[in-house]
C-alpha cells in the first residue's frame, strides 16, 4: 500500500484510508485495536494496518470491503479527535494487500509482491492476452498429475505385456511335452518363465524404477530422497525473507515452520504427506524472474 499524496492533490475513492495524525506513543496493537473499534462501526474491516518504522509513526492503512464503507468513514472521522488529537484521513494511493487477495485470488498478491507482475490490471491485461497467469504452483500440480496417469498406464502396458509371454510359455512347454520321447531331453526343454523365485520380480522393479527415473528427467525433475516432512529449497534470491518464504509454502496445509539457513530454505510440515503437496507443486516454482526455485526432501 502506498500513502496518499500531499494535502491538496484529488486522489480517486478506494476501499483502503490513509489515516494521519495519530499519536505516535500509542503502541501498534493497541492503536489496531482502538482504530479497529472506531472505523468498524461504518462498515465491515478485511484488515487494519498500523505503521511504526521511523518515517511512519502515528500513520496507518484502514482497509473496508466496500466502497461505499470507505466513503462514509473519511466523510465522517475526517479531522476526528482520535486520542487527543485530529485525524487526516484521504483515500490511499494503491488498493492494499487484503483488497488484492480478496479481488484477484493468492497468486496475483503473490506475483505482486515478487514483482513479477505490477498490478492487478497486469494480470488482467495477461488473460485477455491469452497469457499464462496461473500460478506455477496449479502448473506443477498438474504437470504432476499427468506424470501419475502416465505411469499408471505404462505399469499396466508391462503387466498385460508379461501376461501374454506367459501364457505363450506355458503353451510351448505343453506342445514339447507331446512331442516324440526319443527327442533328446535338452531338444524337448522349453525356455522356462523367469520367476518370483528366479529374480524376475526383482527385474521388473528394476525396469520400473528406471522408468520412473525417465520420467521424472524428461519432466525437469531431479531423483527425490525419501519422503520426509522437511523440504529444503535451493535458489532463493538474495533478498527473499523468511516471511515471504512462509507465505509461499503456507498455500499448502500442515505448514510448522519456515527458516532459511545459509542461503536454504528450511520447510517443516506436519507429515511427509503434506510436505509431499507441497514439493509437486512448488519444485521449480518461478519466484522471479528468470529464477525458480528447486524443492527437495531434506
Amino acid at each position: 500500500m502506498a500513502a496518499a499524496d500531499s494535502v491538496g492533490t484529488t486522489l480517486p475513492p478506494n476501499t483502503t484510508l490513509y489515516v494521519q495524525g495519530l499519536d505516535a506513543s500509542i503502541k501498534k496493537e493497541d492503536l489496531k485495536r482502538l482504530l479497529h473499534s472506531l472505523f468498524s462501526v461504518h462498515g465491515h474491516l478485511l484488515d487494519v494496518v498500523a505503521l511504526k518504522g521511523p518515517k511512519m509513526r502515528g500513520q496507518a492503512f484502514v482497509v473496508y470491503e466496500s466502497l461505499t464503507s470507505a466513503t462514509t468513514a473519511r466523510r465522517r472521522e475526517d479531522g476526528a479527535i482520535f486520542c487527543g488529537q485530529p485525524m487526516r484521513i484521504s483515500y490511499a494511493k494503491t488498493k492494499s494487500h487484503a483488497t488484492i487477495e480478496r479481488e484477484s485470488g493468492k497468486d496475483v498478491l503473490y506475483q505482486i509482491k515478487m514483482g513479477i507482475i505490477k498490478s492487478q490490471e497486469e494480470a488482467t491485461a495477461n488473460k485477455r492476452k491469452g497469457k499464462l497467469v496461473v500460478s506455477d504452483a496449479q502448473n506443477r500440480e498438474e504437470t504432476t498429475r499427468k506424470r501419475q496417469r502416465d505411469e499408471e498406464a505404462g505399469k499396466k502396458k508391462r503387466a498385460g505385456r508379461a501376461g501374454v509371454e506367459g501364457e505363450e510359455d506355458e503353451e510351448e512347454e505343453d506342445e514339447d511335452d507331446d512331442g516324440d520321447d526319443e527327442t533328446e531331453p535338452s531338444a524337448g526343454l522349453a525356455k522356462k518363465p523367469r520367476t518370483v523365485a528366479d529374480g524376475g520380480e526383482e527385474e521388473m522393479q528394476e525396469d520400473s524404477d528406471k522408468e520412473e527415473a525417465d520420467v521424472a528427467a524428461a519432466n525437469g525433475q531431479p531423483a527425490q530422497r525419501p519422503s520426509s516432512h522437511i523440504l529444503a529449497v535451493h535458489g532463493l534470491p538474495q533478498e527473499t525473507t523468511e516471511d515471504s518464504l512462509r507465505l509461499l509454502f503456507q498455500q499448502y496445509a500442515g505448514l510448522t515452520g519456515a527458516r532459511i539457513v545459509r542461503g536454504i530454505g528450511q520447510i517443516v510440515y506436519e507429515s511427509p504427506a503434506h510436505a509431499a503437496v507441497a514439493l509437486e507443486a512448488l519444485n521449480q516454482f518461478q519466484v522471479s524472474k528468470g529464477v525458480h526455485i528447486t524443492v527437495k526432501y531434506q
